[in-house]
């Protein structure tokens, strides 16, 4: 199974480069050059004050930046200034959606999150359709947001664009009130240790899985201890050194 495997970036390779910045991501797609179980990188993205579409995690930049800005209530250029400042970040500038892109350049596949905030998610979705249309997926690119309102709202607007979908969950509750969205994603993204206590009910769905944050080997043995090769198809991690003992 673990040949099988495929191994995705959290946030980029996260343990080298601060998380969901240019570094990391060079730092992803380099590693990834000399180990061809690394497929993917994963980003989240969010809206700014000004409607611009932004690699950022969180909601407001004080554990990146120091600073008690909100990212949807703050234009661009304003957190742009503040990050470039900031050590956390490496002294960069949060990323555009559309930096982002120009850097991957199809070289590795794009798990792209969909963060569900306060703001108006149909400046998102357009932006995030036009830009995506730009980009001219061809199977490696997979929208995924633990909202499944988010993610009915969102594949309309970008499925004819050959873009792939997936809910991410945490609790199985979740995971059973998103029952709906069944024929309309193509992945499962469990949090590993769910996976592990629920692989029966979650994988009898038949939806291919991808499963996060998965950064110890012990974690990792216990996912391939589970023995489903072809249905468990990734792992999303911050430390790709892991594809080197699987």
């Amino acid at each position: 199974m673990t040949s099988e495997l495929s191994f995705i970036a959290h946030r980029g390779y996260s343990a080298v480069g601060p998380e969901n910045t240019p570094d990391a991501f060079a730092a992803a797609m380099e590693f990834a050059e000399s180990h061809p179980a690394v497929r993917g990188i994963e980003f989240d993205v969010r809206l700014t004050g000004d409607g611009q579409i932004v690699v950022f995690h969180d909601s407001d930049l004080d554990r990146r930046c120091d600073s008690p800005l909100v990212v949807h209530e703050t234009p661009y250029e304003q957190l742009a200034e503040v990050s470039a400042g900031a050590p956390q970040m490496g002294n960069q500038q949060i990323p555009l959606l559309s930096e982002v892109l120009g850097q991957i350049d199809h070289r590795v596949a794009i798990y792209c999150e969909i963060k569900a905030d306060e703001y108006d998610w149909d400046i998102l979705i357009d932006g995030l359709a036009a830009q995506l249309a730009e980009y001219r997926p061809a199977g490696d690119v997979i929208v995924h947001s633990f909202s499944a309102e988010m993610l009915h709202r969102v594949i309309p607007a970008v499925k004819g664009l050959g873009v792939q979908f997936a809910l991410l969950f945490s609790t199985m509750e979740k995971f059973r009130a998103a029952d709906g969205l069944a024929g309309e994603i193509d992945f499962l993204h469990p949090k590993w240790n769910l996976l592990t206590r629920h692989a029966d009910e979650i994988l009898a769905c038949g939806k291919a899985v991808n499963t996060w944050t998965v950064n110890r080997r012990k974690n990792l043995e216990s996912i391939i201890a589970l023995n489903r090769p072809g249905q468990i198809v990734g792992v999303i991690t911050d430390d790709l050194t892991l594809c080197e003992e699987a």
